[in-house]
C-alpha cells in the first residue's frame, strides 16, 4: 500500500522527476501493485484531482494473486481499506474472494474460518481503466477454464477493455553483430561464427566440445508455470533417447532461479550428465547471450 501511495504521489509531488502532473497513465504490473487503481479511484478522484490519469494494469503472470487472508489469522482483527490509508471500504467487492470450505486450512471444521481474503490481482483487474497482458495468445489464455487459475470469469468480465501486446526485444541489444557479451559476431548474411560462439560456451559451462551435438536451452524462473517441471519429467528420455527416433545425442543448459525443488533438480541432473547437463542456478544477462 505504502509504494502505492508513492507511485500516485510522485506526479504531484516531484514534478522534476515526472512533470506530467495529473496528465499521466500509471502502469501497474501484477498483483503487487493491485493497490494502485484502487488508490487512484477511491481517494484522487473521490476529490476531483487526476481526472485525466489513467491506470493500465499488466498481467504477465496468472498464477500469481497476491492472496491476504481476512482477518489475517483467526484471533486476529479484519482489516479494511481504511487500513491502508482510505476514507472507507469503497470497492472492497472488487477485490474480496471466498475460497471453497476444501480449500480453507480448517476444511470447514472451525466457523472462525470463513474463507474470506483479498486477492490483489483481481482487484487491479476489476479496477483498472484497461487491463493487457504479454501476448494476444495470453489474453485468450487468462479467460479459459484452463489458463485462468480460478480467475477466468473475473478476466471475461473485463474483456472489453482487455487486450495483448506481444512482447519484444531490443534488436540493437540482441544484435549478434554487435553483441559485447558473445565471443565472436555473426549475422544473418554472415552466419559462420556461431559455431565459434558455441565452442565458446561448451568451454565456459564445462560441456563437451562437440561441434555436431545440438544444445536445447531453458531460460527462465524455476516455477511449474515456466514449464521446468516438464523437463524434470522428460529428463531421462530426452538424454536416453528411446526407438522412435531420438537418439539422446543432445546438451542441456538450464539456467534460471526460484523455487528450491526445481534448483535441486538443476543441481541432480549437471552431476548425473556431466558434460551434457548444465544446471545454472542463478542468472546473469552476459550468460543469458551467451546461451542465446
Amino acid at each position: 500500500a505504502l509504494f502505492a501511495w508513492a507511485a500516485l504521489e510522485a506526479p504531484l509531488c516531484m514534478p522534476a522527476i515526472c512533470p506530467f502532473g495529473e496528465e499521466v497513465v500509471f502502469i501497474a504490473n501484477d498483483w503487487q501493485t493491485g493497490l494502485v487503481p484502487l488508490i487512484l479511484t477511491s481517494h484522487y478522484r473521490r476529490w476531483r484531482c487526476m481526472g485525466n490519469a489513467r491506470c493500465v494494469f499488466v498481467v504477465h503472470n496468472m498464477g500469481y494473486h497476491g492472496v491476504y487472508p481476512n482477518p489475517p489469522t483467526w484471533t486476529s482483527p479484519r482489516f479494511s481499506f481504511q487500513d491502508f490509508g482510505l476514507r472507507d471500504d469503497a470497492y472492497y467487492d472488487r477485490y474480496v474472494w471466498t475460497f471453497p470450505v476444501s480449500e480453507r486450512p480448517s476444511q470447514g471444521r472451525d466457523p472462525r474460518d470463513t474463507g474470506e481474503a483479498i486477492k490483489l490481482l483481481r482487484g487491479g483487474i476489476e479496477m483498472a481503466d484497461r487491463v493487457v497482458t504479454v501476448a494476444p495468445s495470453y489474453r485468450d489464455e487468462i479467460q479459459s477454464l484452463e489458463g485462468g487459475w480460478g480467475m477466468h470469469e473475473t478476466a471475461r468480465g473485463r474483456s472489453y477493455h482487455l487486450d495483448g501486446i506481444l512482447n519484444g526485444i531490443d534488436v540493437e541489444e540482441w544484435d549478434p553483430a554487435r553483441d559485447p557479451h558473445i565471443s565472436h559476431p555473426f549475422s544473418a548474411a554472415d552466419p559462420s561464427n556461431k559455431t565459434a560462439c558455441k565452442r565458446t560456451l561448451q568451454y565456459l559451462l564445462g560441456l563437451d566440445q562437440r561441434p555436431d551435438t545440438p544444445v536445447v536451452a531453458f531460460i527462465g524462473r524455476l516455477a511449474p508455470q515456466k514449464g521446468v517441471d516438464l523437463i524434470e519429467e522428460i529428463l531421462g528420455w530426452l538424454m536416453g533417447g528411446d526407438h522412435l527416433g531420438v537418439t539422446g545425442d543432445v546438451q542441456l543448459i538450464m539456467m534460471g532461479s526460484g523455487e528450491g525443488r526445481y534448483c535441486e533438480f538443476l543441481k541432480r541432473a549437471e552431476a548425473s550428465h556431466k558434460g551434457r547437463v548444465v544446471g545454472y542456478v542463478g542468472f546473469t544477462p552476459e550468460m543469458e547471450h551467451k546461451i542465446i
